[in-house]
């Protein structure tokens, strides 16, 4: 049965990846004081000759910004099939100017053609050194393109510039959990949380980071000041219950949870942490009634159906068990399947009754 907060470094990359090149895309950074480069010097491709002649670099450059305007409209709206096109117009317009690569690559990570985004990116960095969230983005498309060492370098790049550069702290805190670094993860979420104490989604992250590098403490005592500031605030006690939960500290873990409960009656997640706390405290039963109440709450939530199975099947009721992954098979497929394993794996084993018993 799994409440506690897990990271899933795939997934998370991808969203990750999506996240921060949407902000990106709509903050293109031009730079005014940029003088036209040689087009000879260009690592853009054979998109270089494309390039006017007779056109002043800054005229070229105003056009190509302009182009760039107009290609992250198209992106706002969803288009990223006209805002491609425009990014590459902008590119022939001014191939040796390194937002409109930049703005080109971030469009192609975002509909999947994630090796000419990483391309692309790393011309917008050769091209400008010093561009910050090109770095960032290289890295966030590195890391698409599975090559997590390639994304830490990248990040670590860009923070080498911009210190404060968020996309590029949760890039390298990801890349970091895909090679397997669960601690060194960990700062670079610790400094985003600086940055944006209130972004809850970046706290869960850092909750996964410190579980899964075994530092459940650091989890605690970051959510532990949280909670005394955010008097009421619900999620933050069902955080704090898992990470007392990761910590070993069930009782602890009981009595967030049911904080929880008392601020909202409501709150599915609340009962599920009780729900996870109290079977870890071995109170199964009481486990059981929790989980119900979560499904009675949000009769559509999947969770409250495999915590109840999981349940089951640690009381050895495997024909309710049974019901639960009936109810999930519509509900939720992957975790029907979850059940539907475990339930197996009990059968298989015999119970006291079955075995065979020495009479000697």
């Amino acid at each position: 049965m799994v409440y506690r907060v897990r990271c899933n470094a795939a997934s998370t990359a991808a969203l990750i990846v999506i996240a921060a090149m949407v902000w990106s895309i709509g903050g293109c950074r031009q730079r005014p004081t940029e003088q036209a480069r040689p087009a000879a010097d260009n690592p853009a491709g054979n998109r270089a000759d494309t390039a006017t002649d007779s056109v002043s670099g800054d005229l070229t450059r105003e056009h190509a910004a302009a182009l760039i305007g107009e290609g992250i409209d198209h992106a706002k709206g969803g288009n990223l099939d006209a805002a491609i096109a425009t990014f590459e117009r902008a590119c022939d317009a001014y191939p040796t100017y390194a937002p409109a690569h930049a703005q080109l690559g971030i469009a192609l990570c975002l509909k999947g053609d994630r090796q000419r985004a990483v391309d692309e990116l790393r011309t917008a960095t050769i091209l400008d050194p010093m561009y910050a969230s090109a770095h960032a983005n290289l890295g966030m498309a590195l890391l698409s393109n599975g090559d997590p060492q390639g994304a830490v370098d990248s990040a670590r790049a860009a923070l080498a510039i911009e210190r404060d550069l968020i996309p590029a702290m949760m890039t390298l805190s990801v890349a970091l959990t895909d090679l397997g670094d669960h601690e060194a993860a960990i700062q670079p979420l610790r400094n985003v949380l600086k940055l944006r104490p209130d972004n809850d989604d970046v706290r869960s992250r850092f909750l996964a980071a410190c579980i899964a590098a075994g530092k459940a403490a650091d989890a605690v005592s970051e959510l532990e000041a949280v909670a005394s500031v955010r008097l009421n605030d619900v999620d933050v006690r069902v955080k704090l219950s898992q990470a007392y939960v990761a910590a070993g500290d069930f009782e602890q873990a009981i009595s967030a949870a049911r904080s929880g409960i008392e601020m909202d009656r409501f709150a599915v997640d609340a009962h599920l942490a009780l729900s996870d706390a109290l079977r870890e405290s071995g109170r199964v039963e009481g486990a059981l009634d929790a989980a119900r109440m979560a499904g009675r709450l949000d009769q559509d939530d999947p969770r409250p159906h495999f915590a109840i199975g999981k349940l089951y099947v640690m009381l050895g009721r495997l024909d309710d068990a049974m019901e639960e992954y009936s109810v999930l098979r519509r509900l939720k497929r992957s975790m029907a399947l979850n059940l539907l394993a475990a339930i197996r794996a009990a059968q298989a084993t015999p119970s006291e009754e079955d075995k065979p018993q020495d009479e000697s």
